[in-house]
């Protein structure tokens, strides 16, 4: 059986596929497995090492890992059946991300969250300078106020909905981001 998608669902199934006794191949687009914890997940919230760890115990139960392929450039169904797997399971994950109305491109200083945080954990940072305005009161929200401080911004202000007891972002990662100077 096929499981697309490397990332904390494909890689979930996997494990569980290969301990029912499966056998589990994994393609990915990236050439590692991991997904967004591994390319874009702040190494506070998720140290590599852990990830790795986690993905040892997975291949090391028998799962096969095939990176640098990209479902609907490089493989399909068809291709996967006429290879012989008689299963695939989707977990290709959401990667568009997600823009506000009449804001500017990443030149103008306009940021979605996941691009803005694997370019830091990449080591291709965006310059900071000023203030930041991070919209949005989840979780990621939170990493990307606290990266962006950790970036050399001068003051990073998390703006959203919901007020600061009700926000969607977990209380102790609000309360390290306020210890930090969010």
């Amino acid at each position: 059986m096929v499981v697309v998608g490397a990332g904390p669902a494909g890689l979930s199934a996997a494990n569980t596929l290969a301990r029912l006794g499966g056998r589990v191949t994994v393609f990915d687009e990236h050439d590692e497995p991991g997904g967004t914890m591994r390319y874009a997940v702040a190494e506070f919230r998720l140290p590599l090492e852990a990830l790795l760890t986690d993905i040892r115990t997975i291949l090391g139960r028998g799962v096969h890992f095939s990176g640098g392929r990209k479902f609907g450039r490089d493989i399909s169904f068809e291709s996967l059946r006429d290879d012989g797997f008689d299963a695939v399971l989707l977990c290709v994950g959401s990667c568009e991300p997600l823009r506000l109305p009449g804001a500017g491109g990443e030149e103008e200083g306009f940021f979605d969250a996941l691009s803005f945080l694997a370019r830091a954990k990449e080591g291709k940072p965006v310059r900071l300078r000023g203030r930041v305005v991070v919209i949005g009161g989840g979780n990621v929200a939170i990493d990307s106020a606290r990266v962006a401080l950790r970036l050399g911004a001068a003051d990073v202000t998390v703006a959203c909905l919901e007020s600061g007891e009700t926000m969607p972002a977990f209380r102790w990662e609000i309360e390290e981001a306020e210890a930090e100077g969010v």
